[in-house]
């Protein structure tokens, strides 16, 4: 089947303009501060403050996060963010960090750094492009210590840090320590030496689920996932699916094979999410992802489903795009001018340009 050819003559209006910009890593508002990241789920009251006007603002889903924001997540709340270097982070209830420094540009990597301070509470993080390509330049800091990391996975505490994947260490006044995979430490003064201990993962906990779901096959994948539905909420879900990059042998299959198994657990809208998240992850997969989805067991339809993957592309090559309709026509069945609608609306609001 030839591809589809690129949308010509779709209304480009101020929204649409306005909204490109929020996705581009380079573009500053009027204070002058970098957007940095983009939030794909929170639940409860999440607050951002900018360090450059001392504003406050009341976050939403799909709100933008800039360079040197203090976040504050309520008592009962939680929050998932991805940078535009792919990377995540899962700030629990009553968190706060600060964003002190975050420099991304794919084009000029050596200068690309990332320090983020965590101020109260815990929160997760999966490291993305810049941790690969450049993880000294990954630093996090609670209040007693330093923490580097080298293309990982862990779990920030006041005192305490735990690699669920890859390595780094811990350092304070009193010493460093390094760590490896499954490996946790923490220290009580900022004057005292790091020590182990062991951090304990329950059988659900995403680390530990994406290291027992790469050894099955796909089918064995999609109907664990199933049995798990119970235990596996929205925010877990989504963690899964970026912990599974860091598992040793990591293949598309086990990602379309986990997304298929989600399918049949998770609601329409959280399904929805799931999804703009996974695609912000693992662009190149988009339309394996979309194919995986059309062939679950999910309460979407396939314009839902496109709506959904199209709004996790970030200035998307052609290919791609072309290659993501052409899912939708194949195995929807969607017709290419229902494709061609879906993609025109995602692109008037801002999406997939």
């Amino acid at each position: 089947m030839r591809l589809i050819k690129t949308i010509k003559g779709y209304r480009v209006g101020v929204q649409t303009l306005l909204l490109f910009f929020i996705f581009n890593p380079v573009v500053t508002n009027a204070s002058g501060n970098n957007i940095i990241a983009r939030v794909v789920f929170l639940r409860g009251d999440v607050k951002a403050i900018s360090q450059f006007d001392g504003k406050e603002r009341q976050l939403r889903r799909d709100a933008v996060v800039y360079k040197k924001d203090i976040i504050k997540v309520g008592l009962k709340g939680l929050l998932q963010i991805i940078f535009t270097d792919k990377t995540l982070l899962y700030l629990k209830a009553n968190t706060r960090i600060k964003l002190s420094e975050y420099l991304y540009n794919p084009d000029k990597t050596k200068n690309n750094n990332a320090l983020t301070e965590l101020l109260k509470g815990s929160m997760r993080s999966i490291t993305g492009l810049i941790g690969k390509k450049n993880p000294e330049q990954i630093k996090f800091k609670n209040k007693v210590a330093t923490i580097g990391i080298r293309g990982t996975a862990i779990e920030l505490k006041v005192n305490s840090v735990t690699f669920d994947f890859g390595k780094g260490y811990m350092e304070t006044g009193g010493g460093s320590l390094n760590l490896v995979e499954g490996e946790s430490a923490r220290v009580s003064d900022t004057h005292d030496t790091p020590a182990k201990y062991f951090e304990l993962r329950s059988d659900s906990d995403p680390a530990v689920l994406s290291r027992v779901l790469s050894e099955a096959g796909p089918a064995k994948i999609t109907n664990a996932i199933g049995s798990l539905c119970g235990s596996l909420p929205l925010e877990a879900a989504v963690l899964l699916t970026g912990m599974e990059s860091q598992v040793k042998g990591f293949n598309t299959r086990i990602l379309t094979s986990t997304v298929k198994g989600l399918s049949d657990c998770l609601d329409k809208n959280e399904m929805q999410i799931l999804l703009t998240a996974a695609v912000m992850i693992y662009p190149e997969r988009a339309a394996d992802i979309l194919k995986a989805v059309i062939q679950g067991k999910n309460k979407m339809n396939v314009s839902e489903a496109l709506k959904a993957i199209l709004k996790g592309m970030v200035k998307p090559p052609r290919y791609l795009v072309e290659e993501i309709l052409n899912t939708a026509i194949v195995y929807g069945p969607l017709n290419k001018k229902g494709a061609e609608k879906t993609l025109r609306e995602m692109q008037d609001q801002g999406y997939c340009i």
